[in-house]
C-alpha cells in the first residue's frame, strides 16, 4: 500500500512529465495503482492537485476549475471524541 504522500508525488511527477492521470484505485488490502498517459514526446507540464483530508475534499480541484481524475477512500481516523472519519484522496488535473 502506498502511503499518501506517495500518491501525491507520483501523481505530481507524472503530471510533470506531461502525463494525464488516467485511472487511479485500488484498496488498503492490494495496494492502489496509479496510471498516465501522453503523446509520444510530450513534456509538457500539467497543472495538478492533490487534496488528501478527512470527510470529502472536492472542494479544492473543484473551485479552481481542474477536473477530477482520481478519488479514493484510503483509511479511517479516529478523532479527538472517538468517532470514525473517512480519509480520502482526490487528484485533479487541467
Amino acid at each position: 500500500m502506498w502511503p499518501v504522500m506517495a500518491w501525491k508525488n507520483a501523481a505530481a511527477a507524472l503530471a510533470s512529465e506531461g502525463f494525464i492521470v488516467t485511472a487511479f484505485g485500488g484498496n488498503t488490502t492490494r495496494g492502489y495503482l496509479l496510471i498516465g498517459t501522453k503523446d509520444s514526446g510530450d513534456m509538457t507540464p500539467r497543472p495538478i492537485i492533490v487534496a488528501t483530508e478527512p470527510n470529502t475534499p472536492l472542494s479544492p480541484g473543484a473551485t479552481a476549475a481542474y477536473a477530477l481524475v482520481g478519488f479514493v477512500r484510503y483509511g479511517v481516523n479516529t478523532t479527538a471524541t472517538g468517532s470514525a472519519q473517512d480519509l480520502y484522496a482526490a487528484i485533479y488535473e487541467k
